[in-house]
């Protein structure tokens, strides 16, 4: 697990890389974290009040994510971050990423 220094308003950058090419999944992002067993991966951030951004991966299977925090955040949060892509070599039909943790200042 990776982790950052997260700043409101700041606008933040996520780069996957080597994944399925041509491919539909999401991002997901929540402030709790759960570690939750889901189609033969661990969604590391909680599902409940988790957000949820579409993604697609380029024919070189790269996404790229661009997004500013929200504003009002408070400080030493703990925030997670995982993709789940669509992979139909996969056993249960998705892969996931690994999980990312960052902290608000």
């Amino acid at each position: 697990m990776a982790a950052g220094v997260l700043l409101e308003k700041e606008r933040r950058q996520w780069l996957l890389e080597q994944c399925v090419p041509n491919t539909a999944g999401i991002f997901v992002f929540n402030v709790a974290r759960a570690d939750v067993p889901l189609l033969g991966g661990t969604l590391v951030p909680s599902p409940t009040g988790l957000a949820i951004i579409p993604i697609t991966t380029d024919a070189s299977g790269c996404a790229r994510l661009i997004m500013t925090l929200p504003p009002g955040l408070p400080a030493s949060i703990d925030t997670f971050f995982q993709c789940w892509l669509i992979d139909a070599t996969a056993s249960f039909g998705v892969e996931a990423s690994n999980g990312l943790q960052g902290r608000t200042r």
